[in-house]
């Protein structure tokens, strides 16, 4: 019984449908203001890295702050290692990095997507 409905839904098969059309590097160059993009963004990148560099704060409007960061110096234990293992703890020198804080309008607007998510996954999870 099961091997007559699998030929019967061989011989329904349609022919092969085309290939999907892929994109490639090479197309997505093709496209006239491919090479503006990538000099603005590029650009944008550069300004904000140099104003972290210079240990100033970058806003940028409905999105968030990029703050530039020391962090101490601390001494860590390397996970798993035994407790009496003394050479498990390693020092971390002073390290710089960058703290981001999300604007209230981009906090706002991720709170209503994951509310719409959960909405959308309670409505259609039971059988």
């Amino acid at each position: 019984m099961i091997r007559e409905v699998a030929l019967q839904f061989r011989d329904n098969l349609p022919p092969q449908a085309p290939a999907p059309k892929r994109v490639t590097r090479e197309s997505r160059r093709s496209v006239p203001h491919f090479e503006l993009a990538r000099k603005a963004i590029n650009e944008f990148i550069d300004i904000v890295g140099q104003g972290l560099t210079e240990n100033r704060e970058v806003t940028l409007r409905g999105f968030g702050r990029l703050m530039p960061r020391q962090y101490k110096p601390m001494k860590v234990r390397l996970p798993g290692a035994r407790p009496d293992d003394d050479d498990a703890l390693i020092s971390v020198p002073v390290r710089l990095g960058v703290l981001f804080r999300p604007s209230p309008k981009l906090k706002k607007a991720i709170r209503e997507h994951d509310e719409n998510r959960r909405e959308n996954d309670s409505g259609s999870g039971g059988a």
